[in-house]
């Protein structure tokens, strides 16, 4: 099945990790969600301020419940509001002061790696470099700051830009301090924090906050709801690299286990669709064979072996060079015969050989042949049924010449025929 097929059939809603892999228009389940989406189509935000954003990317579409969360931010806002003594300072020291507020009487809670979701935030005080983040830009702008969130490898921070560039990593209360000691680091801040820089937008920084939530499915193996949110991300943020690799891998593992329950319908499809996305991904390449081999070997013990031919020619033609794909479709080739001939079917059984003189390689053709003769009328000779046997060894030798394996088992199943007379 082709992967455009796939992508036109498979259903938005449905529970569980069945398949689904949602049209573009129906990535997002919710009306709220929708509403969002359709605001950051532009790449800005004009309808939603941006904590709201962030309740919806965290997963909130209760409308009570976001105005429950947006009245706690408020009261925790205008807390910290009356303890700023530098409104009309220097924007560094308003910079400052603001980092060293939040974390008194907001991030109050532990650093958490995994907390991005701004609700637990607010009423817990645990936060991670993206809520960390977020607040600290909802907060500077009203205060008259303007700070840009940068995105490195796995950790996002502010940057002010003016009056001059200063990096506020808003995980560490002190990182503005001038008493902080040179070369500090804050929680989740990678050693190397000039690695791969980029200046994200607000409807960037919120495609931060879905990737996160899908990370979090990922590990739970929650593939189904782990593609659709980073789909999102994605979306929202086409640029991040780690996004498109951990969807990837989303893909890459949910096929795995489709593999694993022995639907290889659906998890060659998933590939299918993987390697639309990137075709030189490496893991997708690898179980590529891996799920194709054994859905092979399934369709070969099920007597499918058209199929499973077919399954092997779709696989050479994705991956050329694959000793899988091209020498299975030998062994497969032996096997359609084999079973043909043990059923007695000794003209068709030849027959499949002879279809494929012309697309097959001659010499290991011929191989496939005598294997396939040689190791069916042993099976018929252990059957009792040594005259099967002998017919298709002597109509093998006519079609493919003297062969020492024909002529070692010709020999065989006449010496067993004249001990039983």
């Amino acid at each position: 099945m082709q992967a455009a097929c796939v992508w036109l059939c498979l259903l938005a809603g449905v529970s569980g990790d069945t398949l689904a892999w949602p049209q573009d228009a129906e990535l997002s389940a919710h009306p709220l969600e929708r509403a969002l989406a359709a605001d950051c189509a532009d790449g800005r935000l004009d309808s939603h301020p941006l904590l709201r954003a962030a309740l919806l990317a965290a997963g909130e579409t209760d409308l009570a419940n976001i105005a429950q969360f947006e009245e706690q931010f408020e009261i925790l806002a205008t807390k910290l509001a009356e303890k700023l003594t530098v409104t009309g300072a220097p924007l560094d020291q308003r910079a400052r002061q603001l980092l060293e507020q939040m974390h008194a009487l907001i991030l109050t809670g532990d650093y958490e790696a995994e907390c991005s979701d701004i609700r637990r935030t607010i009423t817990t005080g645990d936060y991670n470099c993206v809520t960390a983040t977020l607040v600290y830009q909802i907060l500077a702008r009203r205060h008259g700051l303007q700070p840009r969130p940068v995105a490195i490898p796995a950790h996002v921070f502010c940057c002010l830009l003016e009056p001059t560039e200063v990096d506020i990593q808003t995980t560490c209360a002190t990182w503005l301090s001038q008493d902080a000691p040179s070369g500090q680091t804050a929680p989740g801040q990678p050693e190397d924090v000039a690695a791969e820089r980029r200046l994200l937008s607000d409807v960037e920084m919120i495609g931060k906050v879905y990737y996160n939530r899908g990370v979090l499915e990922l590990r739970g193996d929650h593939f189904s709801e782990a593609i659709r949110v980073l789909r999102i991300s994605l979306m929202l943020d086409p640029d991040d690299r780690i996004a498109k690799n951990n969807l990837l891998a989303a893909i890459n593992n949910w096929s795995l286990r489709e593999a694993g329950h022995e639907r290889f319908g659906t998890a060659s499809e998933l590939l299918s669709i993987g390697r639309s996305m990137d075709a030189e991904y490496a893991p997708l390449r690898a179980n590529d064979l891996h799920v194709h081999q054994r859905w092979v070997q399934k369709l070969c013990r099920e007597g499918h072996f058209s199929f499973a031919l077919g399954v092997l020619e779709d696989g050479l033609r994705r991956q050329p060079t694959a000793e899988l794909f091209d020498t299975g479709r030998y062994v497969v080739l032996r096997l359609w015969a084999a079973d043909a001939w043990l059923h007695g079917e000794l003209g068709d059984g030849f027959a499949l050989f002879d279809a494929r003189r012309a697309a097959f390689d001659q010499e290991r053709l011929r191989d496939a042949e005598v294997l396939a003769a040689t190791s069916a009328a042993a099976r018929l000779a252990s059957l009792s049924r040594n005259a099967t046997a002998l017919r298709l060894i002597r109509e093998a030798k006519r079609r493919l010449g003297d062969d020492p394996r024909l002529d070692k088992l010709e020999s065989y199943l006449l010496s067993g025929a004249k001990k039983s007379s």
